[in-house]
């Protein structure tokens, strides 16, 4: 059984969906990825590191809007430009998943394994 598993990284939304990073949109940019995730249908959705520049709520219930659009389970790992609490109480409930991290070991192709977080922090 193949699955199908879609990143999305560094949006860096911030609370005006009209503002510009660096003379991008930020919001019209990432709404078009996630347009275009959502005509595919992943399986899973890992949303990676600065997901929001300015850790405001306004970005992070944006992100969670359009996460549950597309009505597939999702990762998010915040980045240095994210307000890690901020994050996790809005987007800490379904479909985010935010209690364990699910990979794929090396030589386990064909399964699932599920690693906690503290595993994942070692070394």
């Amino acid at each position: 059984m193949a699955i199908s598993i879609a990143q999305i990284t560094d949006l860096h939304l911030l609370a005006d969906p009209e503002a510009a990073l660096r003379d991008c949109v930020t919001t019209a940019r990432a709404a078009g990825g996630f347009w275009c995730f959502g005509k595919r249908s992943p399986d899973l959705l890992l949303l990676s590191g600065d997901l929001s520049e300015d850790g405001s709520p306004a970005s992070y219930e944006r992100l969670r809007d359009w996460v549950e659009e597309l009505v597939c389970p999702a990762i998010a790992i915040a980045g240095n430009h994210d307000q890690p609490q901020c994050l996790a109480e809005i987007c800490g409930r379904s479909p985010f998943i935010n209690e364990s991290v699910y990979t794929v070991r090396a030589g386990e192709s064909s399964r699932w394994t599920h690693t906690s977080p503290n595993e994942l922090m070692a070394g």
